[in-house]
């Protein structure tokens, strides 16, 4: 009779001598069992991928350890010339390259008019020449030039524009956000109408242009100023660029509560009622000018928290307060940006090794105490190390982070051999497809930190 053989009988045998005596149960004897419980050990975590601040890409010392960063250009600066486009000053006036190597992400906006003290146009002399039928403005916002939105040579030109900027982007997915910008004033789908400016086009023409960003960023989240048209056909997110202005924001929010009537094109833009729009895509913006950080986030702490919050938003800016525009107000910075998208994290791991098979079940509890869902699958995954410390087996979790909502869990149980191996440690990660690496941190306090982005829910220690 073989030694395995003798090993396995000898085993059953004193099995049901403990049995017998009323010490162990058979199960008990033949498994080694462990949980762990973290939600009780919550904690604050101030910069994760994908959400939070967004200052300007171009400020660099305000960007910091913000894993977001806010990147516009003008028309007239990335296609100087038609055909012609100036990456390598984008990369460089927002310092891109550093920022990929860091692993932050990018929201990107493409405008054609910003107001000014002095008269201008931000879409390229080239264009202007083939269509020339915009409106030169001296308003209350300040003087520039509107383009006629309408016109097809603008229409197929932005498109050809639009797939550039794609194609140079396609190589990784360091752009996460682009709000649909391109139309009014700041690419925020107005203009002042009663100054003589050519309007907003008709809701069909409008839908031309957004139907060119969704054909050309099509694994991208994508967001518009209102819930046009666009955000119902395509499931889009919005941005709220009056964030903390109560008036504004409660517009907003009613917008996307009840719908409405946008009457300020050329024809009225029916504006539809999404109220669960955040279960499928992001919501972002810029706090407002109007008020001070002091009356933003202090005087009117709780109020600006609480537009936050209900508008389920991931990411504010380029407007955000950093240490270079509100020093003495970063403790209340840094709590509102707890307020901002997810915050996936274990709830509770069970890891039960069976000595007789050799096989492991785990059974892994995540859940999402944020205010928004990731909106990007990233691959969760398991990881097991061997008494070297060396890991040895990569193991994608069968979960689909994107679809737990705030305050839900979501179960996933892995039944696993090790072979030929002793195991001394088992983690969980959620990794960025950039670079394959962990992450996110999870919220998680407890177990071991070996690495923030990896909670251990195993180790030999424990047995």
């Amino acid at each position: 009779m073989g030694k395995r053989v003798m090993k396995i009988l000898a085993g059953m045998m004193l099995a049901f001598v403990l049995v017998a005596s009323g010490f162990y149960t058979a199960e008990e004897y033949l498994m080694v069992r462990r949980s762990i419980y973290t939600d009780k050990n919550q904690e604050m975590i101030l910069y994760n991928p994908l959400i939070g601040y967004a200052p300007s890409a171009d400020y660099h010392d305000a960007v910091g350890s913000n894993t977001l960063v806010y990147i516009d250009t003008l028309w007239s600066e990335i296609e100087p010339q038609q055909g012609v486009y100036d990456f390598e000053s984008l990369y460089e006036d927002n310092h891109i390259y550093e920022y990929k190597a860091a692993g932050k992400k990018a929201v990107f906006r493409l405008v054609c008019d910003v107001p000014g003290s002095e008269e201008h146009m931000d879409i390229p002399q080239w264009l202007y020449d083939m269509t020339g039928d915009g409106s030169f403005y001296d308003t209350d916002y300040g003087k520039g030039y509107s383009p006629n939105y309408a016109n097809e040579t603008l229409i197929q030109a932005h498109e050809k524009l639009l797939h550039a900027i794609a194609e140079e982007f396609s190589r990784d997915n360091f752009i996460a956000y682009v709000e649909l910008g391109s139309l009014g004033h700041w690419g925020e789908w107005h203009v002042r109408t009663g100054e003589g400016i050519v309007p907003i086009p008709t809701e069909e023409i409008c839908m031309r242009y957004v139907a060119q960003y969704v054909e050309c960023f099509p694994d991208t989240c994508l967001l518009m100023r209102r819930p046009f048209l666009g955000v119902k056909e395509y499931g889009l997110g919005v941005y709220n660029d009056m964030t903390g202005e109560p008036e504004s924001t409660k517009e907003w929010m009613d917008w996307l509560g009840s719908g409405g009537e946008y009457t300020e094109p050329a024809d009225v833009h029916t504006l539809y009622a999404m109220p669960d729009f955040y279960k499928n895509a992001p919501a972002g913006g810029e706090f407002t000018s109007r008020f001070t950080w002091q009356e933003l986030l202090v005087e009117n702490y709780d109020r600006t928290r609480e537009m936050i919050e209900a508008s389920h938003m991931s990411f504010i800016g380029p407007k955000c307060p950093h240490p270079f525009s509100a020093d003495a107000f970063q403790q209340e910075a840094d709590a509102l940006r707890e307020c901002l998208g997810y915050k996936l994290g274990i709830g509770s791991a069970e890891t039960c090794y069976h000595k007789i098979s050799k096989k492991w079940d785990i059974v892994i509890q995540l859940n999402n105490k944020g205010t928004a869902p990731i909106y990007y699958d990233w691959d969760c995954c398991m990881y097991v190390y061997n008494a070297s410390g060396e890991r040895m087996y990569r193991i994608k979790l069968p979960v689909s982070l994107s679809e737990i909502m705030p305050e839900e869990t979501c179960t996933v149980h892995v039944r696993q051999w090790f072979e030929g191996m002793e195991v001394s440690k088992i983690t969980v990660a959620v990794e960025d497809p950039m670079n394959g690496m962990p992450a996110v941190r999870l919220n998680n306090a407890a177990g071991s930190w070996d690495n923030p982005c990896e909670v251990t829910i195993f180790s030999e220690n424990t047995f």
